[in-house]
């Protein structure tokens, strides 16, 4: 029996609940000796837990192991818990946790499920390993349903935990992949069960605009919503997220351990050829920086920010280059200057691919109008442009959520291109999405009401963005330290972005227009400066 539940406190990210009829702890007998350090697994800090509020779920499965031991007994001695990325669902009367661990902070070790009641009061903990799932999901012996609902938990458990998006060898019976290996990349895995009405979760966006300061959200719209020649006109993406609750029992019990326990033998499933590329430990991820020659192998390095980001930046720059692309910079740079912003939309045809771009669409001083509305029927909405009314061409806190939501509302949504003025001349500078998946997860991570000010349309002071990009400009300001490859004249505050958007795993990525006309996207990092008690930044562009 399947039933729609609610999740609450934002938790959007959460999974199908793996329940079993036994109220006891079902693990496979662990190592005689631990190889972590077990005093140290529930330290965490309060905002850690993902929990609702009042209630310290962490603190509560201490407890538990005070009185059960179940810390000796987990098939995984090595890993430890990542608490910050534990998920939580949370239904009337009962509470699930999904709690990720690791031996190395780059892979799951395994995942603990733990189950508690309507009194908060835990009465099942299972731990699966990634030798039980593997045993488990090449095993079709049993239901097809129940293998594809473990694997689909443990990559998705992965994404969030570590944001890995491409996975391998994955039963052939249960995903449709390429290569002889079965991959897979994480969007293409929720479509395909979101079509067998098997995935995981389903979030619904709806997208409303708003007046502030009195005016009626009924007629409120950009043209009449200028007050006192401020913009209180704001657009808004509100989501929520349903889950399906399973009230079998889809795994068998007594598994977890080293050698996949509850196997029992049985028929291997449809396997693909073991891919070369995959890690030893975790059999469903590929390896960085694995098949840097040729073949079927050759697999980007997951690490490079500049192969991670090539492949969204060659598309902005396809758009850039076109007919549209050089429309849209005429138009822009010629209204760079006017103490008004302007903008324009970038449709795709459906039938030929080819780009275009709207007549730009006067806006505010501080706000720009994306005329949407103006695109053709057959074309879809991929990108905008607008002018920043005389100032440089950083883009602004409003613009990076408006892309934000722009992406979660419209997973075809890939750019937004800025120009303004530096000095005397125009500058360009875009944002590019990297990874939809990615970016709408962060906005639910960092909403728009936590790191946004309206009064000045920057990030908000103090929140945590605004910690990041004010660190990095601080050390990128003192240039006598600042390592800068890049030969270009940055704005601080692009610098700022392009490290908090790298370091934070924005899915979206800042690049800026150089010389010849070529997007390239901005490196920065912060280092330790040798024998020194001190910090420096380190600054470069990807080459084209």
């Amino acid at each position: 029996m399947r039933r729609k539940i609610i999740l609450r406190l934002s938790i959007l990210t959460v999974f199908l609940t793996l329940l079993w009829s036994c109220h006891n702890e079902d693990f496979a007998k662990g190592e005689t000796e631990p190889q972590r350090n077990n005093a140290n697994f529930f330290k965490h800090t309060t905002s850690s837990t993902n929990a609702k509020t009042g209630v310290d779920y962490v603190e509560i499965l201490e407890a538990y192991n005070r009185e059960k031991d179940f810390l000796t007994a987990m098939p995984d001695q090595k890993g430890m818990p990542i608490w910050d990325k534990m998920q939580v669902l949370d239904i009337s009367d009962k509470t699930v946790l999904y709690v990720p661990l690791s031996a190395d902070e780059t892979e799951l070790s395994s995942l603990l499920i733990v189950k508690l009641d309507e009194n908060n009061s835990v009465f099942h903990v299972q731990d699966f390993t990634n030798d039980y799932l593997k045993a488990y999901v090449y095993n079709a012996n049993y239901p097809k349903e129940n293998r594809k609902l473990l694997m689909d938990t443990f990559l998705q458990m992965d994404f969030f935990t570590f944001g890995h998006q491409e996975f391998t060898n994955l039963p052939k019976d249960l995903y449709e992949g390429s290569t002889e290996y079965n991959r897979l990349n994480i969007m293409d895995a929720k479509k395909g069960t979101e079509q067998n009405k098997m995935f995981i979760y389903t979030t619904v966006c709806t997208t409303y605009h708003y007046c502030v300061h009195g005016q009626s959200a009924s007629i409120c719209d950009y043209a009449n919503c200028n007050c006192g020649g401020l913009i209180h006109c704001f657009l808004v993406t509100s989501c929520s997220t349903t889950a399906t609750w399973i009230d079998d029992d889809p795994f068998p019990s007594g598994g977890g351990g080293g050698s996949g326990g509850g196997g029992g033998g049985g028929t291997p499933g449809p396997q693909p050829q073991k891919d070369p590329c995959s890690l030893n430990t975790v059999f469903y991820r590929l390896a960085p920086g694995c098949g840097t020659g040729t073949g079927t192998t050759e697999v980007p390095d997951i690490e490079d920010p500049c192969a991670k980001a090539k492949p969204a930046i060659d598309k902005a720059n396809n758009i850039l280059k076109s007919q549209a692309g050089i429309n849209m910079k005429n138009d822009l740079e010629a209204k760079a200057p006017l103490d008004k912003e302007w903008a324009l939309a970038i449709g795709k045809d459906n039938t030929t691919e080819a780009y275009r771009a709207t007549p730009s669409k006067i806006g505010f001083e501080h706000y720009s109008i994306v005329p949407v509305e103006w695109l053709n029927p057959n074309e879809t909405y991929v990108g905008d442009g607008h002018s920043h009314s005389g100032d440089p061409a950083v883009p602004s806190a409003g613009d990076f959520y408006g892309m934000l939501e722009s992406v979660t509302a419209n997973s075809n949504f890939l750019v937004k291109f800025v120009y303004g003025i530096s000095g005397t001349t125009t500058e360009s500078y875009t944002l590019v999405v990297t990874d939809p998946a990615v970016a709408a997860q962060f906005l639910i991570d960092n909403p728009r009401s936590k790191n946004y000010d309206p009064n000045n349309h920057g990030f908000l002071e103090g929140s945590k963005l605004a910690k990041e990009i004010d660190k990095m400009k601080y050390i990128y300001n003192n240039k006598s330290t600042a390592i800068d490859t890049s030969g270009e004249n940055y704005n601080p505050r692009a610098v700022g972005l392009a490290y908090m958007l790298e370091k934070l795993n924005a899915g979206i990525n800042i690049a800026k227009v150089d010389a010849n006309g070529n997007l390239r996207k901005i490196n920065a990092t912060i280092e330790k400066i040798p024998n020194i008690n001190d910090e420096r930044a380190k600054v470069s562009k990807c080459p084209n």
